[in-house]
């Protein structure tokens, strides 16, 4: 985590989501690796999940593999916003990846995920990709995601995506 991240969340919390409605949160990556987004969640009523691949510190629920996660039927549609930040470098296939993070996500919910455009090497565990606007678009499409925004923003890209109310998947 770094601080452009945390800047970043800031923005689309405040641009997205509404305080007085209570929300039902996943974090796919969750793994506190120097902080996570669990606090800027907090809100009565509502509902942080962090997911990863391995279980630790901020992780609820470990995922049963980085790209083919066969989601668990309680989490299946379950969440009104899914975000995930600087994760999508580091899988292998993102192409399938989304459409993990996408089941998450009921229809109509948002998904924010940001990732790097730039920057040093960092295996954590594996570091595959970079990903610029058009990259990021590509991916989402892979899932049928609607695009809010999808924007650089120094080191990192990042998307805003609507699932769709129907499944065109």
């Amino acid at each position: 985590m770094h601080d452009n991240s945390i800047t970043l969340m800031r923005a689309f919390i405040n641009r997205y989501l509404r305080r007085d409605v209570v929300l039902k949160i996943a974090d796919v990556g969750s793994f506190d690796v120097n902080g996570t987004y669990r606090s800027y969640f907090d809100a009565p009523g509502g509902s942080y999940t962090g997911f990863d691949i391995r279980p630790g510190n901020n992780v609820d629920v470990v995922l049963a593999g980085p790209e083919f996660w066969n989601t668990p039927p309680e989490h299946l549609e379950a969440y009104d916003v899914v975000v995930s930040g600087q994760v999508m470098e580091h899988v292998r296939r993102p192409w399938r990846w989304i459409r993990d993070v996408a089941s998450l996500c009921r229809p109509g919910g948002l998904i924010w995920i940001s990732a790097p455009n730039s920057d040093q090497f960092h295996e954590h565990p594996i570091d595959c990709f970079r990903y610029w606007p058009d990259g990021m678009r590509a991916v989402a499409g892979e899932a049928a995601l609607e695009e809010l925004s999808c924007m650089q923003n120094g080191p990192d890209t990042t998307g805003v995506f609507r699932k769709p109310e129907k499944s065109v998947v």
